[in-house]
């Protein structure tokens, strides 16, 4: 699967419903107890045996190349005091990245944007393969703690003979406003897309679209091919998922972890006490 399969995580992005303090730190690097919350993206990537993985991050970015990398500037400055024992923290915690490759790929957020707009800034990283799509600030807390395999499996899975898919989670009613909403009809273990709806005042499904994709190569290509929304000017999967619809059935893999938007304030917070409860 290494060599046929990659993924391209999305953290480019002015992260605005986290201001002020987002304005200088990328959201997805906020902290969910000592790690950032892409730390856990990456580590169950990882851990579902994806071994290249592309970050598109805003033009410029400097501090997410360096965390993911390691930190080798802070170990060079450890090592020079003779703190080197101090890197250990962080050493310990970049094992879970180890077996991956990282590719970094800017994106300028003062040019095109939406989500689709990463898809074409890496359709050179992806040539061809099957490939896991999804934010770098999104949260999917599996009940019994450690990485998050199953949720990995469930899209490539639901993905299987339909060529892509998106996974959703179940979130309460007062909170759907806040989310693109998604219905889908059941076929034994697997299930298909029926309608998606943007962010809205009310929802007929209680299940939102939490941004993590599977594509197959057909797939992504029309992704990297949408035109922009006529309402918002934007290049969104969105618009790209009713077109595939179109032609055939989208898969979708329903959530099994607790699902926390660590893009928001709240949700982030949660992410924090629920992570801090498990420990």
């Amino acid at each position: 699967m290494a060599g046929s399969e990659c993924a391209v995580v999305l953290t480019a992005g002015f992260g605005s419903r986290m201001f002020p303090v987002t304005a200088v730190v990328p959201k997805s690097l906020m902290p969910v107890a000592n790690l950032p919350v892409l730390h856990y993206v990456l580590a169950d990537l990882v851990a579902a045996g994806v071994r290249d993985i592309a970050i598109v991050v805003d033009r410029g970015d400097r501090a997410i190349r360096e965390y993911v990398m390691g930190a080798p500037t802070v170990r060079r400055t450890l090592d020079a005091r003779g703190w080197s024992a101090k890197y250990q923290a962080i050493a310990e915690a970049h094992a879970a990245l180890a077996d991956a490759a990282f590719t970094f790929i800017e994106q300028d957020v003062t040019g095109d944007y939406g989500t689709a707009v990463p898809a074409r800034l890496a359709a050179d990283f992806v040539a061809g393969r099957t490939c896991f799509y999804l934010s770098g600030d999104d949260l999917l807390m599996p009940s019994g703690g450690g990485p998050n395999v199953a949720d990995f499996d469930s899209l490539r899975t639901a993905a299987a003979s339909r060529g892509v898919a998106m996974q959703v989670a179940e979130v309460p009613p007062g909170r759907a406003h806040l989310y693109g909403m998604v219905e889908f009809r059941r076929h034994g273990a697997t299930a298909e897309l029926v309608s998606l709806a943007e962010k809205q005042g009310s929802a007929r499904s209680s299940y939102a679209n939490i941004s993590r994709y599977y594509f197959e190569p057909a797939a992504f290509s029309a992704v990297t091919s949408v035109k922009p929304n006529p309402h918002t000017g934007e290049l969104m999967i969105t618009d790209a998922l009713i077109l595939l619809q179109q032609e055939g059935p989208v898969g979708v893999s329903v959530a099994s972890g607790r699902y926390f938007d660590c893009g928001s304030v709240d949700g982030w917070h949660q992410a924090n006490v629920a992570m801090a409860a498990s420990r």
